[in-house]
């Protein structure tokens, strides 16, 4: 299952869930990519014939479906890589104040001579 949010044709949110290996992949553009919550890396191949790409063509067996599909993956695998550029980290966040010296408990009051007890 996969969902995605584009805006202005540029990919800004993705979620994949793989049900079999309970996997949740998702990416923020300019925060990252995470498996279940671990930051995850692309891998810094020089060629994309050397990368491991996988699709899955969907349940369409129409042959001019499958077709462009088939197309469009080895434009993929066969186009030149170009390095991404890395997103800058996020600022780090200002420290928290120190917490507070608890107030001491109210005295009880002091009783002077002669007090009834």
């Amino acid at each position: 299952m996969c969902v995605a949010l584009v805006v202005r044709r540029a990919p800004v949110v993705g979620v994949v869930f793989n049900p079999v290996t309970e996997e949740l992949y998702s990416a923020v553009r300019g925060r990252g990519a995470f498996c279940n919550d671990r930051p995850i890396h692309p891998s810094y191949v020089s060629e994309m014939t050397a990368a491991c790409v996988a699709t899955e063509f969907g349940a369409a067996r129409d042959p001019r479906v499958v077709a462009d599909k088939i197309r469009v993956m080895h434009a993929v695998v066969l186009a030149p890589v170009t390095p991404a550029p890395r997103a800058p980290r996020p600022a780090p966040r200002a420290p928290r104040p120190a917490p507070r010296a608890p107030r001491p408990a109210p005295r009880a009051p002091r009783r002077g001579l002669g007090a009834s007890f």
